[in-house]
């Protein structure tokens, strides 16, 4: 698939493999759509392993990886996301200096892809960064500037790699949050933690998408044409 200025990709692969194959520099401009072979716990750059992570992945067959942006933890059921990785080398023109701001094209992007497929009335939050509370060890139950909010709800997560040698951005939407999972490998012990993570997060069905088996390669699609338009 090409859309106007940006390759867009599909790439089937372990969540360890298609975060290392997006460490290295973006040479062009380029959309990924990432869909991982196994379920797996994807742990942030900066967050300490414990033994409750090793346990799970042992307990349901997880995969267990490291993502090179910060953050905290994902689990990712495999089917039950829409991963979308952009890159853009150096120098492009919708690189700014402050972090924050770099993310204003890819939430645009993503804030119309989601009303091609339904999802009206999105929020891009602008707030200073909220890690989560008790919550904290689950990166969707933060905000941070440039991710999207459907009803005071997070509903696309977003995170960068910067370099001098360009940058990708981490994105992604559930298509069914895994609330009990997702309290069960990083949050143990915390009372209620699927009940408070499902009243923080929300997926792209409960926010009214309407596109079936489609959803991830039309918002693909519409994501790497809003980043090429003037």
């Amino acid at each position: 698939m090409t859309g106007l200025g940006f390759a867009v990709h599909a790439l089937e692969a372990s969540a360890s493999d298609i975060h290392a194959r997006h460490r290295s520099a973006p040479l062009e401009r380029q959309v990924w759509l990432c869909n991982t072979t196994a379920d797996a716990l994807i742990l942030g750059s900066a967050q300490n392993l414990n033994h409750g992570h090793e346990r799970f992945v042992a307990r349901h067959g997880f995969e267990l990886a490291r993502r090179s942006s910060g953050g905290t933890g994902v689990v990712v059921v495999r089917g039950g996301a829409v991963w979308i990785d952009i890159g853009l080398p150096p120098g492009d023109s919708l690189l700014v200096d402050d972090v924050s701001r770099s993310f204003a094209p890819v939430s645009r992007a993503w804030a119309d892809a989601l009303d091609l497929i339904g999802v009206h009335g999105v929020e891009t939050y602008s707030g200073r960064m909220f890690k989560g509370g008790e919550l904290s060890e689950v990166c969707f139950a933060g905000r941070a500037s440039g991710e999207i909010v459907f009803d005071g709800r997070k509903l696309v997560g977003m995170s960068q790699r910067r370099t001098g040698h360009g940058a990708w951005f981490h994105t992604m939407a559930y298509l069914a949050f895994p609330a009990a999972l997702s309290a069960e490998a990083l949050l143990p012990g915390l009372d209620g933690g699927a009940d408070r993570l499902a009243a923080s997060v929300t997926d792209l069905p409960a926010a009214g998408a309407r596109c079936g088996a489609d959803c991830a390669r039309l918002l693909a699609g519409s994501i790497a044409a809003s980043l090429s338009a003037p």
